[in-house]
């Protein structure tokens, strides 16, 4: 192997793309952030509107630039786009978010779990709905069709109640 073989993929600006993102979700945090405010109508001590929704849109590009920036620098150094890279970034924005709180007992927590549904995510081709996500509505119909059972009472579950009240009778 040559160190050709393990150069860096040039398609992708990792810090542009973080730039972008963080971009999306600095808006998402102000929403967010106005959202709380309005809901509970309650500051955090010591803080005015201003700061406090600062806050939030910082911590919302912060969050989203750390994902996309991981995602794509792992994707690169992997020499492809897969849902290895986003696990990479879920772990590091979950960790990010444990790290504000001070608890490495949430940064290990939630650094999993984000990293374990960015995975799942990126495995379904980025569709919270599995592998029926991208199907047409017909078809989803017809899946469902062959897929469950045409009479409920004929259904496994079905049988293994009589069986069970059968049972339960006997005895």
């Amino acid at each position: 192997m040559t160190a050709e073989d393990h150069a860096l993929v040039p398609d992708r600006a990792c810090l542009h793309e973080a730039i972008q993102v963080g971009a999306a979700t600095a808006f998402a945090g102000l929403f967010l952030g106005a959202a709380v405010l309005a809901y509970t109508h309650q500051l955090p001590a010591g803080s005015s509107v201003t700061r406090y929704l600062a806050s939030t849109t910082a911590q919302g590009a912060l969050l989203g630039g750390a994902f996309a920036g991981t995602s794509c620098a792992v994707s690169q150094a992997r020499h492809g786009d897969d849902a290895v890279g986003a696990a990479a970034g879920g772990f590091a924005t979950g960790a990010l978010i444990g790290l504000r709180q001070r608890n490495m007992g949430m940064v290990f927590g939630l650094g999993t779990g984000f990293a374990a549904t960015a995975y799942l995510f990126a495995l379904n081709q980025n569709s919270l709905r599995g592998p029926i996500g991208k199907l047409s509505f017909d078809d989803r119909k017809k899946w469902n069709q062959d897929t469950f059972w045409k009479n409920p009472v004929e259904s496994p579950a079905s049988r293994a109640l009589v069986v069970a009240e059968e049972f339960r009778q006997q005895q």
